[in-house]
């Protein structure tokens, strides 16, 4: 009956291939390509853009394998070295598909965020706290739409290079999604679940969480007994050992760890271990990001909003789980560990964006989808009280958020930079089409960003074009040519073939950001 608690992952929800799924996916899909069709209509944006489409350049079977031998962007990232192959394995298919027309990767974006959306919803409905199916599709639904909806979509789907974090984010909820599953694991089921796990991370670092995450989940849902976590590791041995070649791998690729570069303070701060005595600090401002990313009052300073809204979360999850006779089975302490994991993870990254916090996104609102249940639990039982602070709480953390989507609110901060860029690399094709080899070309206002509004619902992080940038446009529209960039009172780059013993084409540029 309604109400009744049931153990971690043994809910009502249906699996990914049964008859169930095929309504909430088209749902899904077509509110997906409404809300963000406008994000079609955008040229290539963000600074990594033009250096992954070049670095990603299929000719042959042998280009294929070098996606999994050679470092992200094949090097042409300044600030870090990185080993993500199915990212860029994601661009390579989206190039022989679509050349370079932007259209395309911007399908594949909204394809990869509609998919999220639907695993979403069925990590939901087998997370299930209520014996009710109809309550947990409606709270799987509520938690799909949130995420669907979240004003971070807006910071994330229009640069396709970013689609890193969407990819190892599907990986990590189909991962979960196997692991909870009310079914015994099968060496096949087992293999599967390893492959998942290895995927999360060679999409980007932060799926590392993805092993951690379904060892909690699979240990929780297990019956208790005194070899319960050696039982535990022998089912995910397969995904240990495949994870660890893969982190082999990425070791000889990068010839050591990886990761941001410490000499690029502007960009960020420390790295690894050293950065989480940032974590308060970082802490802080994802919490700004997942729970009131963009200003509902006039009031400029988010502070006193995001400590209401972070207590009754807590206060509301102590609640559910006191107001349980075997809270211990419940998926919100689970929940709670992955918000608090996500948090370490990002914090040792030693570098906040905003497109950082979609990882959170996933265990917030499948928290937000717990106390509906709770809610309709507590009411069944006549406790209206509780019922109607749960609602509250659920209320006051989806307000914000679907207020200020970017589905149904205009953010024009990427159009505006959308056709500055185009502008700009005409201007760049037209003056560097007839210019010979060892000619001097001058190009000003290279956009670089756009200048967000300073008050009001807007995006923060819509970056355009960078030096890296240039040089890749340079040799994927000139090739076989040789440039050399220098940016007025900063360093040179060089474009093209180079000891060619030609003259290279001298290009001066100046930066600025599209008000």
């Amino acid at each position: 009956m309604a109400g009744e608690a049931q153990d971690i992952g043994k809910g009502p929800g249906a699996g990914l291939l049964t008859p169930g799924w095929a309504a909430p996916a088209i749902l899904f899909l077509v509110a997906t390509f409404l809300g963000y069709a406008w994000v079609l209509d955008l040229d290539h944006l963000g600074w990594d853009a033009w250096p992954l489409i070049a670095s990603t350049h299929l000719e042959g079977p042998g280009d294929l394998l070098g996606l999994f031998t050679t470092e992200f962007m094949g090097g042409l990232f300044p600030d870090g070295h990185f080993y993500r192959p199915l990212t860029s394995l994601s661009f390579a298919v989206d190039g022989l598909l679509w050349g370079t027309r932007s259209a395309g990767f911007h399908h594949t974006d909204l394809l990869l965020l509609a998919l999220n959306t639907l695993a979403v919803f069925h990590l939901s409905r087998r997370l299930s706290s209520t014996g009710s199916r109809s309550i947990s599709s409606v709270a799987a639904y509520c938690a799909a739409a949130l995420f669907l909806l979240h004003p971070l979509q807006v910071e994330l789907l229009p640069a396709a290079p970013r689609r890193a974090d969407a990819l190892c984010l599907l990986f990590t909820l189909l991962a979960l999604s196997s692991a909870v599953r009310p079914l015994s694991q099968t060496p096949a089921r087992r293999w599967l679940l390893a492959l998942l796990i290895t995927a999360a991370a060679l999409s980007k670092e932060t799926g590392l969480l993805a092993l951690p995450l379904v060892t909690l989940v699979t240990h929780l849902r297990s019956e208790e007994s005194p070899d319960r976590l050696r039982r535990t590791i022998y089912k995910l041995l397969p995904a240990i050992a495949v994870l660890a070649a893969a982190l082999v791998l990425r070791t000889l690729v990068l010839s050591g760890l990886g990761g941001y570069d410490g000499g690029a303070p502007e960009r960020g701060g420390v790295t690894g271990l050293a950065a989480i005595a940032d974590l308060p600090t970082n802490l802080g401002e994802y919490a700004k990001y997942v729970l009131y990313p963009q200003p509902l009052f006039t009031s400029p300073s988010p502070g006193p909003v995001l400590v209401l809204l972070c207590s009754s979360i807590c206060l509301a999850a102590v609640g559910c789980l006191r107001a349980r006779p075997r809270a211990h089975n419940s998926p919100i302490p689970f929940l709670m560990l992955w918000l608090a994991g996500t948090a370490l993870v990002s914090s040792a990254a030693g570098r906040v964006s905003w497109w950082y916090g979609l990882q959170f996104l996933p265990p917030l609102v499948l928290l937000l989808a717990q106390f509906m249940e709770h809610a309709s639990a507590a009411l069944s039982k006549g406790k209206r009280m509780n019922a109607t602070l749960l609602g509250l709480v659920a209320l006051a953390c989806a307000l914000p958020l679907v207020s200020r989507s970017g589905a149904l609110v205009e953010y024009t901060e990427w159009q505006r930079g959308s056709a500055a860029t185009q502008k700009w690399l005409a201007h760049a094709h037209s003056a560097l089409e007839p210019a010979r080899q060892g000619a001097r070309v001058t190009l000003v206002g290279m956009p670089v960003g756009v200048d967000s509004a300073s008050q009001g619902p807007a995006v923060h992080s819509a970056a355009l074009l960078a030096p890296y940038s240039l040089v890749a446009w340079l040799e994927i529209h000139f090739p076989g040519r040789t440039f050399r960039l220098m940016e007025r009172q900063g360093q040179s780059l060089d474009a093209g073939p180079q000891d060619t013993g030609r003259l290279p084409i001298h290009i001066e540029f100046t930066r600025r950001l599209v008000p």
